[in-house]
């Protein structure tokens, strides 16, 4: 028998709520023609924007620019001093893209 997941992401529609929610939960915001997609995921801030022009991603160690079809990386920056042989956790990114869909099916 199949079970379901356990840990099914939490969306809150309200700005403050999420803001002072804890543990992981996600909020999406229309701003114009971007969708941004604001995420709380072990402690750290992320926000994913999509846009006309394009996907960006903010992590607090990396930025991002994205194809908007493939999802493909078309340029980053890290945010921080990286070390010599320092591993990007991109987790979190395919999370958020992931979840980018279950926009429309959210209450406005």
């Amino acid at each position: 028998m199949a079970r379901p997941t356990r840990n099914k992401p939490r969306f809150w529609a309200d700005e403050q709520a999420f803001e002072e929610s804890e543990g992981d939960c996600f909020h999406f915001e229309r701003q114009g023609e971007s969708l941004v997609l604001e995420a709380k995921l072990g402690g750290l801030r992320h926000r994913l924007t999509q846009s006309p022009k394009g996907i960006e991603y903010l992590s607090p160690s990396l930025r991002a620019e994205l194809d908007p079809t493939s999802y493909s990386l078309q340029r980053y920056e890290p945010r921080v001093t990286l070390d010599e042989g320092y591993v990007l956790d991109l987790h979190s990114l395919g999370v958020m893209l992931a979840l980018l869909p279950a926009e429309k099916a959210l209450p406005v």
